[in-house]
């Protein structure tokens, strides 16, 4: 129910955004999104692929989706989402409380692919049973992220991108160069 009307917030908030170009880092975290249904694909096609997947392969895939998704997160969650909520103000923390509830379930799924990561071998063959949870995560996730990814690049990060002052933008766009360099 509280969902519904979430949405009811996104499809008004939607209406008032203009179809400018977005400002930096939003454009930058926007690509990331794009880089991370990507690497899922990837991990699901190495995964349904005939035979035993190649170890080393779904390992590499696996390792940049988690460390994207780790730097991902960290700038939205500790970076972008305070700034928006302060810039927003009481108007917007039932949507952002939504975000933040799809971001409680992502995060779930993303410490149970850490988990199977530290068990898939460089080399040699995976576990039989590590492989089908890795497919049913990664199934999953593919349920989950395109829809939210979908509404935070469509209203929030636009809605952010005019509601967040340039200054704040600037500082917004130093941090999360920070961050990118520091993990």
């Amino acid at each position: 129910m509280i969902y519904l009307q979430v949405d009811h917030w996104l499809v008004v908030w939607s209406k008032a955004l203009n179809d400018g170009p977005l400002p930096e880092p939003i454009t930058t975290m926007i690509g990331e999104h794009e880089r991370l249904l990507v690497l899922l694909g990837e991990i699901s096609n190495c995964i349904a692929a005939q035979g035993v997947p190649d170890s080393r392969k779904l390992a590499e895939l696996v390792s940049s989706f988690l460390l994207c998704m780790d730097m991902h997160v960290h700038k939205e969650e500790d970076i972008l989402f305070p700034c928006v909520r302060v810039a927003l103000g009481s108007d917007a923390a039932e949507a952002l409380d939504i975000f933040e509830i799809e971001h409680a379930t992502i995060g779930n799924l993303l410490s149970q692919f850490h988990d199977l990561a530290r068990r898939l071998p460089g080399k040699g063959t995976c576990d039989p049973e590590d492989i089908r949870q890795l497919g049913e995560l990664t199934s999953q996730a593919c349920e989950v992220m395109p829809p939210h990814i979908f509404k935070e690049d469509n209203v929030l990060y636009p809605l952010a991108s005019q509601m967040i002052s340039q200054e704040t933008l600037r500082k917004l766009a130093t941090e999360a160069k920070n961050a990118s360099r520091t993990e």
